[in-house]
Parts: structure tokens; C-alpha cells; sequence
């Protein structure tokens, strides 16, 4: 079994104190690598709020960029992510830790339902 340490950012209703959201990443090749960003459907704003936590633990991190691995479709996921300043990351900067993430994923997922996609932060 294999576990690794993720900085995991969580999101609390503010009245039933129950968790609406979480993030979940950890420095991967240099860059920060957003491994899940899940929220309750009734929890409008949250994933945007938690997203911006996630760039700003990056940032603070002193990283390049936020990578992610995602489905192109539908519209919670890659268009989301598009919306938000994502763009596919162009593969010479896919470095092995990541490429060693897509190889895991496409034994469960059909690859040509995903994308990789990357905020730059800063060049």
C-alpha cells in the first residue's frame, strides 16, 4: 500500500460545522501537484475558495506552478479549471513524478478522457 503526505486544506459549513470541501496537495517535480478538489454540490464558491488556497500554499512554497491531472469534461473539471487560469501543460515540463501519476491513473481511467493541465504562478 502506498501513502504520501498531502497538505490537505478542508472547508466546514459554518453551522453544522460538517466538511463541505477539501483539497489535497503536495510538492511533486518542483511545482505543486493538486492531487483532489472535491465539494458538496450544495456548497456553491467553496471549490473556489479552496483552489485559491491551494496557489496560495504554492506560492508560499516559492513553486513555478499548480499542476493537476483531471477529465476534460464535464463542466466541474477541466472547463473549471480552464476558467480559473488552467491551461494544458505542455509535456516537456511533465517531469516523472508526474508522468509516474498518469501511468497509475490510466490503469483505472481511459486517458483519452483526461488532461494535465497547469497554472504558472510565476516564470
Amino acid at each position: 500500500m502506498r501513502f504520501e503526505a498531502c497538505r490537505v486544506v478542508v472547508a466546514l459549513d459554518s453551522n453544522s460545522h460538517k466538511i463541505i470541501g477539501f483539497a489535497a496537495m503536495r510538492p511533486l517535480d518542483g511545482l505543486l501537484y493538486l492531487d483532489n478538489i472535491s465539494v458538496r454540490p450544495s456548497a456553491s464558491g467553496i471549490g473556489a475558495k479552496l483552489l485559491s488556497a491551494a496557489i496560495e500554499h504554492a506560492e508560499s512554497l516559492g513553486v513555478q506552478a499548480v499542476s493537476l491531472t483531471t477529465f476534460r469534461e464535464p463542466p466541474w473539471n477541466g472547463p473549471w479549471f480552464r476558467k480559473h487560469g488552467f491551461l494544458t501543460m505542455p509535456g516537456a515540463y511533465i517531469g516523472e513524478g508526474l508522468k509516474q501519476v498518469m501511468d497509475r491513473q490510466r490503469v483505472t481511467l481511459d486517458a483519452t478522457t483526461r488532461e494535465t493541465l497547469w497554472r504558472v504562478l510565476h516564470d
